[in-house]
């Protein structure tokens, strides 16, 4: 196996990445170039225009920022405490998800994204509009912090202020973070979970190509027992599944 640029090195090891001589041998075909030189040619050229998102680097590290159509996925900043703030206390917003406690925990949190990044050199991005400033919610990609029957594994997440709902968004951010996994990270499985009442997201999970795992729906280790939203439902996607939609 050829040693694979920005993977953990434990993660290597793990059945969810995909080895280049694997993708090499899969891709190299396609139509959009051999995936295994990207990174070496954005690293001379200043960046590459990938799945439709961004990548910029400098001095062959990459910044964690990308661009899609309409936005701006970036590393959080100290202001975007604010906005994550107000989401978090808007109960639509937290109506299928967990709510952080306080300021102090918001905080706490976006430090961990910070180290998230720093660590794997991939996670949640703070989503911003093109044309407008400031933090409208976040998508990306992280290591699935707890222990269950599908992992180790990496999930895709996402959370929009409801301002900003019923326009595509989230979408779009969750196409160009899939984009990224399977193209820079060479994951070969993306996952996603929910509540089973949480219509919209099971919906835009379908929409972006994953596929409801009945088998592998599962109760969350972080969720009480008697907690309605304890029971979660599993999405899957491979990336043959994901390269074959994007042929199509």
């Amino acid at each position: 196996m050829l040693q694979e640029e920005r993977i953990p090195e434990s993660a290597t090891r793990q059945p969810w990445h995909i080895s280049e001589l694997e993708r090499q041998s899969t891709v190299e075909n396609d139509g959009r170039g051999v995936l295994g030189k990207v990174v070496q040619r954005a690293s001379k050229e200043g960046g590459s225009s990938i799945g439709g998102a961004l990548h910029f680097l400098a001095d062959g590290e990459l910044l964690m920022e990308s661009r899609t159509k309409r936005l701006l996925l970036r590393e959080w900043k100290d202001e975007d405490i604010e906005p994550l703030a107000r989401m978090n206390d808007d109960p639509r917003v937290v109506r299928y998800l967990a709510r952080l406690a306080d300021r102090n925990a918001i905080e706490v949190w976006i430090n961990a994204q910070r180290e998230h990044f720093k660590k794997h050199g991939y996670g949640l991005w703070a989503l911003e509009r093109l044309d407008i400033a400031g933090s409208i919610g976040f998508c990306g990609l992280v290591n699935v912090p707890y222990q269950a029957h599908f992992t180790p594994a990496v999930e895709i997440a996402w959370r929009l202020h409801p301002d900003w709902w019923g326009r595509g968004y989230a979408t779009e951010a969750a196409v160009a973070a899939l984009a990224f996994g399977f193209q820079n990270l060479k994951l070969n499985q993306i996952v996603a979970n929910a509540a089973g009442d949480n219509v919209a997201s099971r919906r835009l999970m379908e929409r972006i190509g994953m596929s409801h795992d009945p088998k592998g729906d599962f109760d969350h280790p972080f969720k009480a027992v008697d907690d309605p939203l304890r029971r979660q439902v599993l999405y899957r996607l491979l990336y043959q599944d994901w390269r074959q939609k994007l042929q199509k």
